[in-house]
């Protein structure tokens, strides 16, 4: 709810993370808008592709809405001044940032006063990520665990053990089955 506190990054193993935020966001009646990159080398190429979802972005920037993205690392560096909080104050309540779309600036996009993003990350990636660009965020590491207690921790484990000792289980008869086969 501070105006001016950084944005999240959320680091975890699993998609556990999205979960999570819309779960909590759902608690104080906020939307979220989620953003996902996508994995096709020739959109992740694509100027048009970039624009395209950036445009989007800059939309939801613009009305103060709360943002989740993900695997948008071609578009992160676009919004560099808006991860830094480089606001620059137009009128008596506005707020306004550089946003970088290829060769163009545009520095007239006004900010939203309830806007708020978070990065989801998986944390195999957090070590392609530049340090620069981490900097930016609170960064929180976010376990699957989180959403468990104790007792669904330890039947958790109990399920585990009884599916490990059944992988031991079928092992074992399949080696006395191709042992029989063999002779």
């Amino acid at each position: 709810s501070e105006t001016c506190s950084r944005y999240l990054i959320l680091i975890s193993s699993t998609s556990i993370g999205r979960y999570i935020l819309e779960r909590e966001l759902q608690k104080i009646s906020k939307t979220s808008y989620y953003f996902i990159g996508s994995q096709f080398k020739n959109d992740k190429l694509s100027q048009e592709y970039t624009y395209k979802k950036l445009r989007r972005i800059i939309n939801h920037v613009e009305n103060g809405d709360f943002i989740i993205m993900e695997n948008l690392d071609g578009i992160y560096p676009s919004l560099y001044d808006l991860f830094n909080l480089n606001f620059e104050k137009k009128g008596e309540n506005d707020l306004c940032v550089k946003i970088t779309i290829g060769m163009v600036n545009n520095s007239n996009l006004k900010v939203g006063n309830t806007f708020r993003c978070a990065i989801l990350l998986h944390n195999d990636n957090i070590l392609n990520q530049d340090p620069p660009f981490l900097h930016r965020f609170e960064k929180q590491f976010v376990p699957f665990s989180f959403l468990l207690d104790e007792t669904k921790i330890k039947k958790g484990e109990e399920i585990f053990l009884f599916f490990k000792d059944l992988m031991t289980l079928d092992e074992l008869f399949i080696n006395n089955c191709l042992i029989e086969f063999d002779n």
